[in-house]
């Protein structure tokens, strides 16, 4: 497992040269609200976290650096969210398919917590560049895809957004950061989707999350993840 970020293009070019399957992961989440007790950075934080982890356990792959763009849905009225457009986002995951084809990697492996309209457009640029002709195996995995609870782990439904899933993970991998754990709240839902932000921003239940969960939710997520890495 390579930081790319620590790395020299020397030590980048050795590794091209003698990995059978040059891969590189990029993490990739927005900077968003996330209650009244989470950092803003905790999509990406989440995301960069679980992909180190992953990367250590498969070890041939590069990470890339985390990049703390992504759409954003109904937060995005909130001073806590500084969202991308759709096409944004498009436009530099299609460019980064490009570079790392050129460079001589044979997988790319977007990651990130949030889902959605960003996963979309990422997979609108992976389409875009292999009708170019680029040989490149290219997907997204948002947690959400990943992330098959056992029965009963996670208490909480609808919880979607700084509630106890997020909350516990954060307990785990920055508990520092984790300023106290609020009441549940929870957007409100027109069949089955969020149409309008809670009061807090939260939704879900942040008092449910403890560190216990937070490890076994980890575990999950890098299981799907080194699924991925083995079977493609």
């Amino acid at each position: 497992m390579l930081l790319m970020q620590n790395a020299t293009w020397p030590e980048i070019d050795e590794y091209l040269k003698t990995s059978s399957r040059p891969t590189t992961l990029i993490p990739l989440s927005p900077v968003e609200e996330h209650g009244p007790h989470l950092p803003i950075s905790t999509d990406f934080l989440i995301t960069e976290a679980v992909t180190k982890i992953a990367a250590e356990q498969y070890d041939d792959c590069v990470i890339f650096p985390t990049i703390p763009l992504m759409c954003c849905g109904i937060s995005e009225p909130t001073t806590g969210t500084y969202p991308i457009t759709g096409e944004t986002i498009r436009s530099i995951a299609l460019d980064l398919v490009i570079a790392c084809h050129k460079k001589g990697f044979t997988r790319i492996l977007f990651l990130s917590c949030h889902g959605g309209f960003s996963k979309e457009r990422i997979l609108e640029a992976i389409d875009i560049s292999k009708s170019t002709g680029i040989d490149i195996i290219a997907d997204i995995l948002c947690f959400p895809d990943v992330f098959r609870p056992e029965p009963g782990l996670v208490e909480t439904r609808y919880d979607l957004h700084a509630g106890e899933i997020e909350t516990t993970v954060m307990m785990i991998i920055h508990p520092e950061l984790v300023r106290y754990q609020p009441p549940a709240d929870f957007h409100e839902f027109v069949e089955g989707r969020p149409t309008k932000l809670s009061r807090s921003g939260i939704c879900g239940n942040p008092r449910k999350a403890t560190a216990e969960k937070g490890r076994r939710i980890i575990e999950i997520a890098v299981e799907g993840i080194i699924d991925w890495l083995k079977n493609r």
